[in-house]
């Protein structure tokens, strides 16, 4: 028998198009909690036991089932949209992803270290990181006045 897991206590949708990142912190903001202590209620890891280092952005690149299905238990937001706010679903198309590192290749296809954004766009969205940004080929301002 499995224990169930707790579910936050109250329910922040992220975005649509944002990262998976910024929804982490936006809950956490919201939650008037410590960032570490929301991944831990989200059963994920804080450290990359390999490198070492902390993992907050790599979710954003490349999330595992397990997490996936770990975020939306608790979060209450359904797998498909936990997914769509990594980069997973533009490997092999617009970036190419190293598994075990969790990391974009910056020298294959459009990757790149980093992001650019519209100040506009971010104003508009109250701070929140659109998933897209994070890509070398998207038009920063597609329209006037809408996130993107």
């Amino acid at each position: 028998m499995t224990a169930a897991r707790r579910t936050l206590p109250l329910r922040y949708p992220p975005q649509r198009g944002e990262a998976l990142d910024s929804w982490l912190e936006f809950l956490a903001a919201r939650l008037h909690c410590r960032f570490d202590d929301l991944l831990r209620a989200l059963s994920l890891p804080t450290q990359d036991a390999v490198l070492a280092k902390p993992m907050s952005s790599r979710w954003t690149v490349l999330t595992t089932g397990e997490e996936i299905t770990s975020i939306a238990a608790v979060s209450g937001v359904a797998e498909d949209d936990v997914e769509a706010m990594t980069l997973q679903r533009f490997d092999g198309h617009a970036v190419v992803i190293h598994p075990g590192r969790r990391r974009v290749e910056p020298h294959l296809l459009w990757g790149r270290a980093g992001s650019r954004f519209c100040p506009m766009c971010l104003a508009d969205s109250g701070g929140r990181w659109q998933l897209t940004w994070r890509l070398l080929v998207i038009r920063l301002h597609p329209t006037p006045g809408s996130s993107g």
